[in-house]
């Protein structure tokens, strides 16, 4: 891999795009590329774009202040968007054999919150890059441009309600239950499952959402005795360790206070809406729109549920951000065939819209319940302002996305032969 990678570093079109940007010549539009080479070259880029940014922040005396809040050096951070779910695999595949800190950033389905047919998997994969996001590791993430326009609490709204676990220390066991319920932790008999937890007379298990194996915390009276790992299936102990953290189950970490603010914000809403459908006689909608403030109201109310707390996310935060807003602010972008991943915003957006007006009509959601994405002109813009650069194998200058400067890469497919012992011989006497 080195070999590739030297010979990629000595060519005259990488020197032309370093020097692109360097001078700043963003958004950069390159052409030519074979798919297969796309990574490596973005791989590259991402290190020689940390040089160009310690270089700066070495002679303006500052170091970089992002959104990230965690602690310690900012880890290199790059972010690939892509235009579907299937290409997004194919670049991670690739991707993988350039570096092994690589992770899909999965979008969710704004039209079927509710639905969570992949139970946790979406949002813990989510928060697992938002984890070493806030402790400064170095992440390539990939996504979907649809995966940056939902509409997020603030990065610190999730990371800062992580708790942490210490042998000496103590505890109260119904502050620690409240607690971890508060940052989406299913309280269960047993611990089965990535998101859970039991309080078990002076034994609590907690299985954070992004660790592999659960742990056990032993109390004597409210002092913490001993932590150990264990294995879920036959809950026998791994490992005994000293300390250790979780962050947040969840996307939406709802304090009580919020909670009941946010439900009295609902309870506003529902009230002028179901009125304006009692004085047009509509009376299925009416029942309908009842039916489901009142479900919401006993989910949180009572139960602390956060399933589908994304369509909601207005009525429970002042202030939302893209996932683009979580990342350093000289964060490399890689944009994959530019005018694919623009009709796919166009398109989510409108399909978004179409079917928020048909249940808003029919009394499913709320309002506010509609507007929980961005719009795809905005992401293409805050994309457009970002150190971004953007690939494509044919030209096609981009109606989206003007670029500052155009580059071609001539890339060439190399022939597998198919196990034909006999094409590759011919070729290699022709390359002597």
């Amino acid at each position: 891999m080195e070999a590739l990678r030297s010979a990629l570093r000595r060519s005259d079109i990488f020197n032309k795009i370093n020097k692109s940007i360097k001078k700043n010549k963003l958004p950069l539009y390159i052409w030519g590329l074979t798919r297969a080479a796309q990574p490596l070259l973005e791989d590259e880029l991402r290190r020689f774009n940390d040089t160009v940014s310690a270089g700066k922040a070495e002679a303006s005396g500052q170091s970089d202040t992002s959104s990230v809040s965690g602690t310690g050096a900012p880890g290199r951070v790059a972010l690939i968007v892509t235009y579907d779910d299937a290409r997004a695999d194919k670049l991670y595949s690739d991707y993988r054999f350039m570096s092994r800190d690589v992770f899909i950033y999965p979008a969710k389905d704004a039209l079927f919150y509710y639905a969570d047919v992949h139970g946790n998997a979406t949002t813990q994969r989510r928060l697992e890059i938002i984890r070493r996001l806030n402790e400064k590791k170095d992440t390539v993430i990939i996504t979907t441009v649809d995966g940056l326009m939902d509409k997020m609490p603030r990065m610190e709204e999730i990371t800062g309600g992580g708790m942490s676990f210490t042998v000496g220390e103590e505890i109260n066991i119904e502050a620690v239950r409240t607690s971890l319920a508060t940052l989406g932790y299913e309280n269960r008999e047993i611990v089965e499952g990535e998101g859970q937890f039991c309080v078990r007379g002076g034994i609590i298990d907690i299985y954070p959402l992004t660790e592999d194996c659960p742990y056990r915390i032993e109390l004597f009276g409210d002092e913490i005795v001993s932590i150990r790992s264990f294995d879920a299936d036959s809950q026998r102990s791994i490992e005994e360790i000293k300390s250790f953290g979780i962050y947040p189950a969840s996307e939406f970490v709802l304090s009580p206070a919020r909670i009941a603010r946010g439900l009295r914000v609902i309870e506003d809403d529902y009230e002028k809406e179901a009125a304006a459908l009692k004085k047009k006689f509509h009376t299925e909608q009416y029942a309908r729109l009842t039916r489901a403030v009142n479900t919401i109201k006993e989910e949180l109310g009572e139960f602390n549920s956060t399933t589908g707390l994304d369509s909601l996310v207005n009525y429970f935060y002042d202030e939302t951000v893209s996932f683009l807003d979580y990342l350093p602010k000289d964060t490399p972008v890689f944009i994959d065939e530019p005018d694919k991943v623009a009709e796919r915003a166009r398109v989510y957006a409108e399909e978004f819209s179409m079917s928020m007006d048909a249940r808003l009509a029919g009394g499913y959601v709320l309002s506010k319940q509609a507007d929980v994405l961005y719009s795809d002109k905005l992401i293409l813009e805050m994309l457009g302002k970002r150190r971004t650069i953007m690939f494509s194998e044919m030209y096609a200058a981009s109606r989206y996305m003007p670029a500052a400067e155009t580059l071609e890469f001539e890339g060439k497919n190399i022939v597998t032969y198919s196990s034909s012992f006999e094409s590759l011989t011919k070729d290699l006497s022709k390359w002597r």
